[in-house]
């Protein structure tokens, strides 16, 4: 932050089945709104609003990545009951959240 590098990051992790559940995007952008708005400073702060972004972005692989791997998934309706369980966790080991995170250069 404030450095003035720049470098480019990409979340790397897919969950195919994440696109055939009914309100992924919403809570996407749901946990994007929360992310920026707890990371920016003031309405001007870009970084801020970025950090918040890609936390989000990266927190939502990481969780569907996990729910996925749960032995009690089977489908979308399993992956949908499993995927806020999930999230939650995450909440609790931000440590696994970094796992999706790649610099790339630029």
């Amino acid at each position: 932050r404030g450095g003035g590098e720049r470098c480019a990051v990409k979340v790397v992790g897919n969950v195919p089945l994440m696109a055939k559940i009914t309100g992924t995007g919403c809570s996407l952008g749901a946990l994007v709104a929360a992310g920026v708005g707890a990371n920016m400073q003031d309405e001007a702060d870009l970084e801020g609003a970025f950090e918040g972004s890609l936390a989000a972005h990266a927190m939502f692989t990481a969780a569907g990545i996990r729910a996925i791997s749960r032995s009690d998934v089977h489908g979308p309706g399993t992956l949908s009951v499993a995927l806020p369980d999930e999230l939650h966790k995450l909440s609790h080991a931000p440590e696994l959240i970094l796992n999706t995170i790649e610099l790339v250069e630029v």
